[in-house]
């Protein structure tokens, strides 16, 4: 609807399946995550790990994000200031894709790592200077 494409990538967000970016099922035993961005700024994400049947999380992640629209398509950047469970900045790119609508989101940790973060110019698949290639690439489903 009209009304979610404007906020971009404020709102509700489920990742499972296919969907679930290789690096976490791989490295870490995610099976789905959900992300709520809202508009004062401030992010929920709820980790489920594989083999999890129940609605409580395995980790809920907390704190605010900044975004900024790049000159690069539609490619926004974002940097969350992760407060729990543990403090911590990730820092990369997302877009909001339509027809049917999906969030592309790519990040790092880039506090206490030697990660580089994607660029717009550089496009999904650049973490690391794209060391990592799509397997980061995370998408989502607009919860509506």
């Amino acid at each position: 609807n009209a009304a979610t494409k404007d906020l971009g990538i404020m709102g509700n967000w489920i990742s499972e399946g296919e969907n679930v970016a290789p690096l976490l099922v791989t490295y870490f035993n995610v099976a789905k995550v959900e992300a709520e961005f809202k508009t004062d700024y401030t992010y929920e994400v709820n980790q489920f790990n594989i083999g999890n049947t129940t609605t409580v999380p395995d980790l809920v992640f907390t704190g605010t994000y900044v975004i900024e629209k790049s000159t690069t398509g539609n490619i926004w950047t974002i940097t969350c200031n992760q407060e729990l469970p543990y403090a911590a900045i990730a820092a990369g790119i997302f877009e909001v894709k339509t027809s049917p609508e999906v969030l592309w989101y790519e990040v790092v940790q880039t506090s206490g790592t030697a990660n580089v973060p994607p660029t717009p110019e550089a496009g999904f698949g650049s973490s690391n200077g794209g060391t990592l290639g799509t397997i980061n690439i995370q998408k989502f489903v607009r919860v509506q």
